[in-house]
């Protein structure tokens, strides 16, 4: 399936990840199973859909119709079954609803106001083919993964952030999708521009490569905090620059002329592998990226000074470690796997920066190292030792602090009987 090869790999890696640390495949399963059998259930919520929603049909759906049915046409998708509605809601949006019933439709639901705002057909096509996209890649994931989390916050904060990256490259990837319908770097712009703006190219008498120029210039200009956890979509500078990194590729070019799609095309790895560096959760400040170093080894130490590490402190190190790597996975796993001498340097280095730059940020590790001792409800005179040892010669804390830092974590953590 083209869609499947035009996808950001790393994207993939990442949904691929999840689904099997959630187990999202059988959930997946189960869920399709109240989907086929369900019937009550399934057919109030599909009265529901068309209560709330103008079902777009071949009688009644006119040229939006034509152009939807054409749009899966383009993708090689017309046995595909999916029901078009028209939403009266001025939210400049569209959504996508997947369905596991082989007799239940997929739903893509356009708001009246884009309608009502894209005026060029051009831009609704993008709009449509991004929605399938969704509906062929990240939605049946998404589903498994809210209902196992139905509040975000209840996420563990080491997967938030993998899933927050998921959901931006996500995005991207569709957008790859849009671009294929509209067929042009040009319309893919000016449907960009008008997600980005809210208003027509021509209002404001600007070329689209003078956007994509203006763009470029954004892009520079980004912070660090690009990449917050509280957006949902990409932020419009880096999904356009995305967008015509694609649009100039190899790949693209490929499928225009309908050649096989290379197997390497650096142009476009490159590229978008910088665009998600900026939408990631990553070190940028020299003392966050000295504390994920100080955190992993000093954890690695003490998870190990009594034995094998415990799940929970394993889950906990990952949890601590997320505030500063959206996959802190491998932060851990490679503390694991490094020799005693490595572990000391990186310890003794990252300890000797924040100690002499950043003494307040040390004793808050140190608390942390002791939130990760009680993590799995024990307490070990070895890892106590340990975490004296690194407090005192490595974080330079006098000997006091250390116990009033240790008393006040179990007074406040300690819950070995819960």
């Amino acid at each position: 399936m083209i869609i499947e090869k035009i996808r950001i790999p790393q994207e993939r890696h990442l949904q691929k990840h999840m689904e099997g640390s959630l187990g999202a495949e059988l959930i997946g399963e189960l869920l399709g199973y109240k989907d086929r059998y369900g019937g009550e259930e399934r057919d109030k919520g599909n009265r529901q859909a068309k209560a709330e929603n103008f079902p777009l049909t071949r009688s009644s759906g006119g040229h939006i119709y034509r152009m939807c049915k054409d749009v899966q046409k383009k993708l090689g998708l017309e046995k595909l079954k999916i029901a078009y509605f028209l939403s009266h809601n001025p939210e400049f949006n569209s959504a996508a609803d997947f369905s596991y019933h082989p007799d239940t439709p997929h739903k893509v639901i356009i708001n009246s106001g884009l309608v009502e705002q894209l005026e060029d057909e051009r831009e609704l096509r993008f709009v449509v083919g991004h929605e399938i996209g969704h509906l062929l890649s990240g939605i049946p994931f998404t589903r498994v993964f809210r209902f196992i989390y139905p509040e975000f916050n209840n996420v563990p904060r080491f997967l938030r952030g993998t899933y927050d990256l998921w959901r931006k490259l996500n995005e991207i990837s569709c957008d790859r999708v849009g671009f294929l319908v509209v067929g042009d770097l040009e319309a893919a712009l000016r449907a960009q521009f008008r997600l980005y703006s809210g208003i027509d190219m021509n209002r404001l008498r600007i070329a689209p490569e003078r956007f994509a120029a203006t763009v470029n210039k954004l892009v520079k200009e980004i912070p660090e905090t690009a990449g917050s956890e509280f957006n949902t979509h990409p932020i419009s500078p880096l999904r356009t620059k995305a967008l015509t990194i694609f649009g100039q590729s190899k790949t693209w070019k490929a499928l225009q002329s309908g050649r096989p799609i290379p197997k390497k095309d650096k142009v476009l790895e490159e590229g978008t592998a910088k665009i998600a560096e900026q939408l990631s959760i990553s070190p940028h400040r020299e003392i966050d990226r000295a504390s994920l170093d100080f955190l992993g080894a000093a954890g690695y130490k003490v998870m190990v000074s009594d034995g094998p590490a415990s799940r929970e402190e394993y889950i906990y190190l990952l949890n601590r470690l997320a505030q500063y790597t959206f996959w802190p996975k491998d932060q851990v796993d490679a503390a694991l796997k490094k020799k005693g001498g490595d572990i000391d340097k990186i310890l003794s280095d990252s300890a000797r920066y924040i100690s002499r730059n950043h003494p307040a940020v040390g004793k808050d590790l140190v608390y942390n190292l002791i939130e990760l001792i009680l993590s799995d409800r024990r307490l070990h005179r070895k890892e106590l030792d340990i975490l004296f040892d690194i407090a005192e010669k490595r974080m330079k804390i006098p000997h006091r602090e250390v116990v009033d830092l240790v008393l006040q974590c179990v007074g406040e953590r300690f819950c070995p009987l819960k």
